[in-house]
């Protein structure tokens, strides 16, 4: 096959599925197979995507804001220096228990991922730039924590980083995973939930959100 044809073949392919999925409700109509939304819904309709578009100029100031706040706080970047482990991170955690919420300082918290990743040989298998890594970690934090969400924030994504940790640590997934799917579960369990709204997958649905009709009311967060 010619990449001419292929070419035309790829653009002739069409959605199996809508792009926005119909709703409907008792004040809609159907015509030609289409549903029609009652004039009522039309307007609240409009009133969401107003709300929408004030959120999303809320969600940009704050990222915004954030990225001001984050050239000016250098300091608060962990260099290759800053991920040196100490006695205490390991007795952290190997405990199953432990709390991130009682760390108060960021730069300890950047340390104990930073130990997670070595202890498990990840930074020297793959060659990990611990003062990449550091910037990346603290991009990570600003943008868990720009919304301020009380539950799905740096926090939360450590919590989960450390539960995951612990169970490759100990042994209690090598039988599913080998060291590269070690690696991007580790990975994956950091940073999961980063920009999370806060909202329930049926709330975003519901509300006709940006996320909702982005992502076609499949996993929304």
């Amino acid at each position: 096959m010619s990449l001419s044809v292929a070419f035309q073949m790829a653009s002739t392919k069409t959605h199996k599925k809508p792009l926005i999925p119909a709703r409907k409700s008792p004040h809609s109509k159907t015509f030609a197979g289409n549903t029609i939304p009652s004039s009522s819904e039309i307007d609240e309709i409009g009133e969401t995507e107003e709300e929408n578009f004030s959120e999303n100029e809320d969600s940009e100031s704050q990222q915004n804001t954030s990225q001001n706040e984050l050239s000016q706080n250098f300091s608060e970047i962990p260099n290759s220096k800053d991920f040196i482990s100490k006695d205490q991170d390991y007795q952290y955690l190997s405990n199953w228990n432990f709390d991130i919420t009682n760390i108060g300082d960021l730069m300890e918290k950047y340390r104990l991922i930073g130990t997670m990743f070595t202890s498990l040989g990840y930074v020297e298998r793959f060659e990990i730039d611990l003062t990449v890594f550091g910037r990346f970690l603290h991009s990570l934090q600003e943008k868990y924590n720009v919304r301020k969400n009380p539950f799905h924030n740096f926090d939360h994504g450590f919590t989960v980083c450390h539960a995951t940790f612990f169970m490759i640590k100990n042994k209690l997934l090598y039988e599913y995973f080998d060291e590269i799917d070690g690696f991007a579960l580790l990975f994956s369990a950091l940073c999961h939930d980063v920009d999370h709204t806060g909202r329930t997958n049926g709330f975003e649905v519901a509300s006709y959100s940006n996320l909702a009709l982005k992502h076609n009311d499949e996993s929304v967060n």
